[in-house]
Order: structure tokens, then C-alpha cells, then sequence
């Protein structure tokens, strides 16, 4: 379903739902809000969304006008099926969302995420109680890779300050700088490999035997 202009999730739940409906009166969905303390101390954090809408079903609970706080992806019917694209409900008040909402679409299932930078891996599993925050550096978090996932609404960051305009290109430059010495020491140097590692394999190289 189309709503036709930006709004939350949460606020479209609130005006469109069966005891509103019938009674007139409004509920109270409280939104949870623990993702605002995500990432706090300058570490970036990262999490899956949760895109299995069969996770949890939800009626709306006639009489009742306060819905409790919910942890996970949601299905609701009222009367009829919506579901939610992702995870939205988990933080609805920091954005607004627009055609996530849709009636009778199935549901799409996040896959787990691997991500590679230099010799460390970071694995961010999707999915209820699964979707834990994941500490990353700075570096991957501005990866095209990641961006891109951010961008799809698969993932989930907090706590990353954007770089000052500039710091990307002189990376670029060292990046540039350093793979040009390993190539001159004749070392086969991986495209995947950052600045750490690759001044780590040139350190070796140039260490006496």
C-alpha cells in the first residue's frame, strides 16, 4: 500500500488500526528506544535488519490501548495483512519512511552479512535475538560495500561520524603510494589489502634475513 507522502511507521499504526478504527479512540505504541545508546564512545556500531516478517505476528489487542515495546520485525493484521519491510518499528521515530508498507507483498529474508577488511573478518547474523551489534572501524563502515548495504536498508550503523572532506582522497594517495613500493619489491600485493597491511608486507620485505 501506497501511502502516498512520507510518514513513520509508527505514526501511520497509530492513526490506521483496527481498535481506532472501530472505537475512535487512539493507542500508544512505544517505540524502542535503545538504539539511541548504540555505538556511543566513538565506536561504530553495525546490525542486520531482520527482514523475515513471519518472525512475530501481532493483533491488535482490543481493548487493550498501549502496545508494548517491540524487539523484533513484525506482521500485523488489521484486519488484513501489512508487513514491514525491515526492522523499522525498532527505532520509529529517527526517520521517515515512505512505501514501506505494503499489502499482500511477501516477505524478504536478510541474509548474513560477511564483511573483509585486511586480515579481519566481521560477521553480522540477522534474525531476532541474533541481530547483535557488531564493533567496526571507521574503514568499514565508508567501504562502497557497506555503503551500499546501508543505502538498502540492510544494515544498520550508529556511532560513525562522517570523515572530513579530504581524508578519503589522501587515503586514496597512501593507499596509491604503498601498493607502488610493494609492487617495487616485487611483493604480489591483494587489492583487498588496506594501508596497515600493506605496510606491514614492505616492512617484511625490507627486514634483513
Amino acid at each position: 500500500m501506497d501511502t502516498g507522502t512520507d510518514t513513520t511507521v509508527l505514526e501511520f499504526f497509530r492513526r490506521n488500526n483496527t481498535y481506532t478504527g472501530v472505537t475512535g479512540q487512539p493507542i500508544d505504541i512505544r517505540a524502542v528506544l535503545w538504539l539511541n545508546d548504540a555505538g556511543v564512545g566513538g565506536t561504530p556500531r553495525m546490525m542486520a535488519y531482520e527482514k523475515n516478517s513471519d518472525n512475530l505476528t501481532m493483533r491488535m489487542p482490543i481493548p487493550w490501548r498501549s502496545l508494548p515495546p517491540q524487539a523484533t520485525a513484525l506482521r500485523l493484521e488489521i484486519p488484513n495483512e501489512y508487513k514491514i519491510s525491515g526492522t523499522e518499528f525498532r527505532y520509529p521515530l529517527s526517520a521517515a519512511y515512505r512505501d514501506v508498507v505494503n499489502n499482500g507483498t511477501g516477505p524478504r529474508t536478510a541474509r548474513a552479512i560477511t564483511i573483509n577488511e585486511g586480515d579481519k573478518t566481521y560477521n553480522i547474523v540477522p534474525g531476532g535475538d541474533a541481530s547483535e551489534f557488531v564493533d567496526v572501524p571507521d574503514s568499514v563502515v565508508r567501504g562502497k560495500f557497506v555503503q551500499n548495504l546501508i543505502n538498502s536498508g540492510d544494515l544498520i550503523v550508529k556511532g560513525y561520524k562522517e570523515p572530513v572532506k579530504g581524508e578519503d582522497d589522501e587515503e586514496d594517495e597512501k593507499l596509491a603510494t604503498l601498493r607502488q613500493e610493494a609492487q617495487s619489491l616485487g611483493l604480489k600485493v591483494d587489492a583487498r589489502w588496506k594501508a596497515e597491511r600493506l605496510q606491514k608486507e614492505i616492512d617484511e620485505a625490507k627486514a634483513p634475513e
